[in-house]
C-alpha cells in the first residue's frame, strides 16, 4: 500500500520522505449513507455522512480556508441550521 512504501526506504531516500496533514474539517467528509442511516448516525453523535452533510461540509471548508487568509465571509443567518430529510446540516460557515 502507498502508506507502507516509506517503510521500505533506507538511507538518503528515507530522509527525504515526509507528509502533510490538514484538519479533517477541510479535507474529509464521507458521503456513504442513505438519509435514514444518516439520521440514525446523527442521533448517536456521529457525522451523518449523507449527500446534504457532505455538501455543507464542502461549503464550510471553503469558508474556513477563505477566513484563514483574511477574507471576511458573512454568516448564513437563518439558513445556518437547516434540516434535510431529517438530517441536520450546517451550511452557514460556522
Amino acid at each position: 500500500m502507498m502508506q507502507d512504501y516509506p517503510k521500505i526506504l533506507t538511507g538518503a531516500d528515507a530522509s527525504r520522505v515526509g507528509f502533510t496533514t490538514f484538519p479533517a474539517s477541510i479535507c474529509f467528509s464521507p458521503v456513504k449513507n442513505i438519509n435514514s442511516e444518516g439520521v440514525a448516525a446523527q442521533k448517536k453523535g456521529v457525522a451523518p455522512a449523507v449527500v446534504a452533510s457532505g455538501e455543507a461540509d464542502q461549503y464550510n471548508s471553503y469558508v474556513e480556508i477563505l477566513r484563514s487568509i483574511g477574507v471576511q465571509v458573512e454568516e448564513a443567518g437563518e439558513k445556518a441550521g437547516e434540516t434535510w430529510d431529517g438530517v441536520a446540516v450546517n451550511g452557514g460557515g460556522e
